[in-house]
C-alpha cells in the first residue's frame, strides 16, 4: 500500500542533508536516490525513538556520532574536511570525527525484504575536532567508564573521510559508542595504490605500538580489544609482536584480537601464531570464500590469504575461525560484512561486549 506523497515544499533541513555529498562516489548517491524513489512515506512515518543527539526538524532524521581517532596522516589544517588528513605520512595526532547518519525514509521495508545490502542512511563527516594527547586519553578513559574499549585499524583504500564514515558505522553496528576509537594510517584511498598502501601500513606499525602501549597504561594490560580489517590486520599483528619482543610485561596485551577479512599471507601468519596466542586472551579470525578483494590479493601475492576459507586454515589450534561464507555477502565485494551483514556484525558485537 502506497502512502501519501509528502508536501512539495522543501524541508527546512535540506541543506544539512546535501552539504557533504562531495564525500560520496556518484554510484553511492545514485543507489540511494534510486531506492528512495521506490517508496513514498510521510514525515509522520519517522521513528519516534531517536537519539538525544538527533535532528528531526524536517522530513529526514539525522543522528550524529562521535568517533575518537588517532592518525599518522599529515594534517592539512586549512583543507576541507574530506581532505583534512590526506595520504601523507605525519606525526601521531588525536581528535574526534563527528559523523552524521541521515535516515532515508521508506527504505526499511525494502532492506528487510532483500538479501543484499540496501543503504538506509547517508553518512557524512560533519566536523573534525583536534585534541592534545593528554586531552584525548583523559576523555577516552572517562567515556569508556571502566568498560573494555576497542581500538579499530582500518584496511586498504581508505581515505580519511571514508575511514571516519565506515568506522562510525562499525561502532554503531557493535554498539560500542564511548569505548571505541579508530587508528588511521595513511591509506591512499585508491585501487591502483595497493603497493603504496602496503608500504604505509608497515611504516605505521611503530606508531600503533605507541598507541597500544598507551591503551595498556590507560585501561590496563589485557583490558582492551584490538580489531583490524583487511590490510590493517598486518599492522595489528606486527605491532602486538613488537610489544611481545620488547617484553613489556607478562600476560596478554589485549583481551580480544579480532581480525576481519585479514589480508595476510596465511603461511606467514602460521609462523607467528604461537607467539600471538600469548599476547591475546582470545583471537578471532573472520573468513569467507566470497571475498573478491582477497581473491585478487591471493592472485597478486601467489599464496592464500588468512581471510579466505580453505584448507590452509587447518591446524590453527586455539584460534576461533568464524566462516561467514554461508550468510549473504550483502555487498558485491563480499569484503565488508562487518559493516553490512547483520549476521556477521552481531557476532562481532557479542565478542566485543557491545551493549
Amino acid at each position: 500500500m502506497l502512502h501519501p506523497r509528502p508536501p512539495r515544499q522543501p524541508p527546512a533541513d535540506r541543506a544539512g542533508l546535501f552539504r557533504h555529498l562531495g564525500q560520496y562516489a556518484p554510484t553511492e548517491i545514485a543507489a540511494v536516490l534510486a531506492l528512495s524513489v521506490l517508496v513514498l512515506v510521510p514525515a509522520t512515518g519517522l521513528a519516534n525513538d531517536t537519539p538525544a543527539d538527533s535532528d528531526t526538524t524536517g522530513f529526514f532524521t539525522t543522528a550524529r556520532h562521535a568517533l575518537p581517532f588517532l592518525t599518522v596522516r599529515q594534517k592539512q589544517p586549512d583543507a576541507a574536511l574530506a581532505n583534512r588528513f590526506p595520504a601523507e605520512r605525519g606525526p601521531l595526532q588525536y581528535g574526534t570525527c563527528y559523523v552524521d547518519h541521515t535516515a532515508i525514509p521508506g527504505l526499511d521495508d525494502v532492506a528487510e525484504a532483500v538479501t543484499f545490502h540496501v543503504p538506509r542512511t547517508l553518512e557524512a563527516v560533519a566536523d573534525v575536532k583536534h585534541h592534545t594527547e593528554s586531552a584525548f586519553w583523559d576523555t577516552f578513559a572517562k567515556s569508556a567508564d571502566d568498560t573494555v574499549p576497542s581500538l579499530y585499524v582500518h584496511g586498504y583504500r581508505m581515505g580519511f573521510a571514508k575511514t571516519c564514515r565506515r568506522a562510525a558505522r562499525f561502532q554503531v553496528n557493535t554498539e560500542l559508542a564511548g569505548r571505541f576509537a579508530v587508528f588511521s594510517w595513511p591509506s591512499e584511498g585508491a585501487v591502483i595504490t595497493y603497493a603504496r598502501d602496503e608500504a604505509n601500513v608497515a611504516w605505521s606499525v611503530p606508531a600503533l605500538v605507541t598507541v597500544l602501549d598507551r591503551m595498556g597504561e590507560t585501561f590496563g594490560s589485557g583490558r582492551f580489544n584490538l580489531v583490524a580489517h583487511s590490510l590493517g590486520s598486518r599492522a595489528a599483528v606486527d605491532a602486538l609482536l613488537q610489544i611481545g619482543q620488547q617484553s613489556r610485561g607478562s600476560g596478554p596485551v589485549v583481551k580480544e584480537l579480532m581480525l576481519i577479512a585479514p589480508d595476510i599471507d596465511a603461511g606467514i601468519f602460521a609462523q607467528k601464531v604461537e607467539r600471538l596466542k600469548t599476547l591475546a586472551e582470545r583471537i578471532t579470525v573472520y573468513v569467507s570464500d566470497r571475498d573478491a578483494p582477497l581473491l585478487v590479493s591471493r592472485e597478486l601475492h601467489g599464496y592464500p590469504r588468512l581471510g579466505q576459507s580453505g584448507s590452509h586454515l587447518d591446524g590453527f589450534d586455539g584460534i576461533d575461525i568464524v566462516d561467514v561464507s554461508s550468510s549473504a555477502p550483502s555487498t558485491p565485494s563480499g569484503h565488508l560484512y562487518h559493516l553490512f551483514n547483520p549476521v556477521a556484525y552481531k557476532h562481532m558485537k557479542d565478542r566485543l561486549g557491545g551493549s
